[in-house]
């Protein structure tokens, strides 16, 4: 994709969109220990493989710090970027430790994580 170009990609949902942006920027893979946050994500894999569109492919990972190193080694062999999802607050505490390593080996990765629900109390 060039640089600062603008392309317009027909989505239905955030989470559609978010993957079609991970796609199109050339990820292969992401990786993730998912929760209830992951909805639209799991929709928007579903819909892109309804459309057989090549999407990144979802690796499961049971723990976050897992998870990130799981994608700094991939990146570290590849040279390419990854992505790493978690859950929500909890998520990203676990994960914390892991993206701290990364980032001071400045390995490419995009870390994101859900959001606690505003209607959550307690």
């Amino acid at each position: 994709m060039e640089k600062n170009k603008t392309v317009t990609i027909p989505v239905e949902t955030v989470g559609q969109a978010y993957l079609e942006i991970l796609r199109a920027r050339g990820i292969k893979y992401f990786f993730g220990n998912s929760g209830t946050d992951f909805g639209p994500i799991i929709d928007g894999l579903a819909k892109l493989a309804a459309d057989k569109k090549m999407h990144p492919m979802p690796i499961t990972v049971p723990h976050e710090f897992v998870a990130v190193s799981m994608a700094q080694g991939y990146a570290m062999i590849t040279g390419e970027p990854q992505v790493v999802m978690v859950h929500v607050i909890v998520g990203t505490g676990n994960a914390s430790a892991a993206v701290m390593n990364a980032s001071r080996l400045n390995v490419p990765m995009i870390f994101s994580a859900g959001r606690t629900p505003l209607t959550e109390e307690g």
